[in-house]
């Protein structure tokens, strides 16, 4: 509709160009009228709009540009004339928003009188432009592209070098090889177009025809264009190796036939035998290995081809390999692994695994971290293999150098079924006892199978309830709840609190009795934490519920005295402190060094919680630490005796240090010597004493103009702006001038100096 009416417009300006001016005026798309004339065909308006000195470089929204719209649309070549004498040489330089030139338009639109036009006046800079596409094109990589041969003489006959590369250092020739198009492999062989040059990977265009499968083009370039059959790609590879990548086992003869070599190592040290074991290409594995490839040629890191056909799961290679002699107790790689290793970490990889095993693999071969085959199957979660493995005499006891068995593997990756197959076997084809002290066996730091699945982080995937299902198949085969690790003392209970995973967590209440449960719940650790300090600490809601329904005590203390209580509040729990509490946790119990929850949650910031625990809980809003002094002086005296002289003085500077952060302070104290100006704000509006002072005789204000926390001085000012408490400030700063100046901006009348 918005053609329709511009036309009417120019036919109405040709009559009257005079009285009616719009040739500068733009239309919503952003074309000027002689871009609308350009792509209609209205080559008397073009040039009459051009006669009146029309721009003829304005673009549109899409920086088209006249003489763009001009190549776009064929029969144009009078209009294009036109443009470029307004325009000269640069006109055909230019680019669109989609990053083609004129003469590039022109090979697409399929025009040959535009395409004549605009190389009549012998501008070559034109010809070497490549589009702002990835490949970078060239007009004669587009002409090739579509085929046409006309376009590709006419190009190359006005200048362009036959054999001019993209971005991808592709030319047209490696395009038609591409392409399959015989025709044009005529055509560039008619102008001389070279075989031999290499693209960006060192591809001829025979490596391309090859990869695409042209046979007929690759006939045609040994055989006219006589290309070399021995060029090699950037990473080593023959065309023996594309031909074995391709399945073309006939292909790969005839190369053969042709003295392309059969044993010629690419940079990894691969074969073509290689090559075909990983794309599963049986009949060309066997022709190779009849033509003279040896079974058991090694990469350069020791990968034979029944590795790489096993580690690709390529079972009917497999079988061919092994039919011929492959060895099966070949090590490769960094870890040192035999196929059967690799069949072990590949879950559907038990048909090559057993066709291994049958081949004389050995079942119980470990690796140099001690770990088995079956420790890989339980892993991988293989248990097909798992079955075949156990069924083959293969120690399911058998422990890794960290000390772990099948079962902790299994378990670590939650694969219940390999579980249920190992934990099945031993009970049934061993022994009850055997069986009990599989599923409690502990590895290096004393860790079970229980406390691995205990470990594991809930999800809400899948295997959401996986989880608790493999925890209850081990306490139904008698996993001990009570076993501990080694250094920490910590059991399943403690490992299930620190994940948050409470499935695992119920299905462990579910299946030990209460009297013993309860003692479980409240073990402590080597740190003197229970299973609910480490919940509280971690914020972990689920848990610590759980552990509250089944009598987890809140009134005990870890080393440093601190309840779970502390640890909920230390680390800004709001709702697992809210839960404690409920659960008459004492608020304001007090640390080794009287530190209250409250002390911990205004020390970090944590301003909801801290109106929690005064205005739901009622703190203790002004509850003062321990002093240190004396404590420090005991401490002092203990380490004297028991440590050598400089290495007390050393420790009991640090413990006076130390003590004096927490020495008779408030809630409000800790707030301010930390900048919390929130929780200052929130402690001034529930009444907090800002005047108390810990031993060395400081109030809040002092210890944040100490901390230069200027903000939390002003706050303070607001509240209680007496001259006294300035001046101590003033004395205390000895001199910090700038900091008071921004403290005492519009507080002039507050300032005292001695």
């Amino acid at each position: 509709m918005l053609d329709f009416y511009c036309f009417s417009i120019l036919n109405r300006a040709k009559v009257n160009f005079i009285t009616f001016p719009f040739f500068s005026f733009l239309f919503q798309d952003g074309r000027t009228s002689l871009a609308l004339a350009s792509v209609s065909s209205k080559d008397d308006i073009v040039k009459l709009l051009i006669s009146k000195k029309a721009n003829v470089l304005i673009r549109d929204n899409n920086e088209n540009m006249p003489i763009h719209w001009a190549c776009m649309k064929a029969g144009h070549s009078g209009i294009i004339a036109a443009l470029l004498k307004a325009m000269g040489p640069e006109g055909t330089l230019y680019f669109n928003k989609d990053g083609y030139a004129p003469l590039m338009l022109s090979v697409m639109a399929g025009n040959s009188n535009n395409l004549k036009e605009l190389l009549n006046p012998g501008w070559k800079g034109q010809l070497s432009l490549k589009t702002k596409q990835s490949n970078g094109d060239t007009a004669l990589h587009i002409a090739c592209r579509k085929k046409n041969t006309d376009f590709l003489k006419l190009l190359v006959e006005a200048g362009t070098p036959i054999n001019i590369v993209n971005n991808d250092l592709q030319t047209v020739l490696h395009l038609a090889a591409h392409i399959g198009c015989e025709t044009m492999m005529k055509c560039l062989l008619n102008l001389r177009a070279d075989p031999n040059i290499g693209d960006k990977l060192d591809k001829t265009p025979l490596h391309i025809a090859l990869e695409c499968g042209n046979t007929d083009i690759m006939d045609f370039l040994i055989d006219k264009f006589k290309a070399n059959i021995m060029a090699r790609a950037k990473d080593g590879s023959t065309l023996m190796h594309l031909a074995a990548t391709s399945s073309q086992a006939s292909t790969a003869m005839l190369f053969l036939k042709r003295g392309v070599p059969l044993n010629m190592a690419n940079k990894s040290g691969a074969v073509a035998l290689h090559i075909a074991s990983i794309n599963g290409n049986a009949s060309m594995v066997k022709s190779l290995i009849q033509k003279g490839a040896s079974v058991d040629t090694e990469t350069k890191e020791g990968y034979t081809a029944l590795h790489l056909a096993v580690q690709h799961s390529k079972p009917q290679v497999v079988q061919t390999l092994l039919g011929f002699g492959a060895r099966v107790d070949v090590r490769a790689g960094k870890l040192q692994e035999m196929p059967i290793h690799l069949a072990a970490k590949i879950k559907d990889a038990s048909v090559c695994a057993e066709m291994l095993l049958k081949s004389g693999a050995d079942a119980n071969v470990k690796l140099e971290n001690g770990e088995s085959v079956l420790h890989l199957a339980a892993r991988s979660g293989n248990t097909t293999l798992v079955a075949t493995l156990l069924e083959e005499d293969s120690n399911p006891t058998q422990k890794s150098n960290c000390g772990d068995t099948p079962l902790h593997l299994a378990v670590r990756h939650c694969h219940r079924s390999t579980v249920a197959c190992l934990l099945n076997f031993v009970f049934t084809k061993k022994s009850r006892q055997e069986g009990i002290m599989l599923v409690n066996e502990r590895q290096s730091e004393g860790e079970t199978a229980l406390h691995y699945v205990a470990d594991l982080e809930p999800n809400k995937g899948e295997d959401m309830y996986e989880y608790s299902d493999i925890a209850k198949l081990l306490l139904e085969y008698y996993a001990d709840a009570s076993s501990v690790t080694y250094l920490t003392n910590e059991s399943a209970f403690h490992f299930a609190a620190r994940s948050g995973n409470a499935n695992v967590l119920l299905e462990m209440t579910r299946h030990i009795n209460p009297s013993m449960l309860r003692k479980l719940i409240n073990k402590e650790s080597a740190n003197g934490w229970s299973p609910l300090f480490v919940a509280s600490e971690k914020g972990k809601k689920e848990i610590v519920n759980i552990l509250l329904k089944n009598q987890a005590r809140v009134d005990v203390f870890d080393e440093h005295g601190k309840a779970a209580l502390h640890l909920a509040a230390e680390n800004g729990h709001e709702e697992v402190a809210d839960m404690l509490l409920k659960s008459k946790a004492f608020v304001n119990a007090k640390s080794k060094l009287g530190i209250t929850p409250l002390h911990l949650a205004a020390q970090n910031g944590y301003t909801k919680l801290v109106k929690l625990l005064i205005e739901k809980h009622n703190a203790s809003i002004d509850a003062l630490t321990l002093p240190c002094n004396l404590m420090c002086k005991y401490l002092s005296i203990y380490l004297s005796i028991y440590l050598s002289i400089y290495l007390s003085i050393y420790l009991s500077i640090y413990l006076s240090i130390s003590c004096c952060l927490s020495d008779q302070k408030t809630a409000l104290h800790m707030a301010a010597q930390n900048g919390r100006i929130d929780v200052c704000n929130s402690l001034l509006r529930m009444n907090a004493n800002p005047n108390a002072s810990d031993s060395d005789g400081q109030t809040p204000l002092h210890l944040a103009a100490k901390n230069d926390y200027h903000n939390v001085v002003k706050l303070f000012l607001k509240y209680k702006p007496e001259i006294e408490t300035i001046s101590c400030m003033v004395s205390l700063l000895g001199g910090k001038i700038y900091f008071l100046l921004n403290v005492f901006t519009n507080n002039f009348n507050h300032f005292f100096f001695f």
